[in-house]
């Protein structure tokens, strides 16, 4: 995990599952660039193959695949529930 890091993640979208949630969510290209770019906290997963990016009032996933990138999910704070600023407000108390 990475608290305040940017680890400069530039994305594709090549992955049809990332469009249907973008269009759920009503989500853009450019705004899922900056929950990477603007990122408070990184959880590593699958050993290194996926990252959870979390940015305030934001969260996506990333998978790499074939050295590149590619962007599973987007989701804004009010996809996840009310727990999601309290969270990042502990999280910034940690803030080093």
């Amino acid at each position: 995990m990475s608290i305040l890091g940017n680890e400069n993640v530039p994305l594709s979208l090549s992955e049809f599952q990332i469009f249907d949630r973008m269009l759920e969510r009503n989500i853009t290209s450019d705004e899922l660039q900056e929950y990477i770019d603007y990122v408070l906290v990184i959880f590593n997963q699958w050993n290194g193959k996926g990252k959870l990016f979390i940015s305030e009032k934001r969260a996506s996933v990333v998978m790499l695949r074939d050295n590149e990138w590619i962007c599973k999910t987007g989701m804004r704070y009010t996809d996840c529930g009310e727990n999601y600023m309290a969270i990042l407000e502990v999280l910034k108390r940690w803030e080093k």
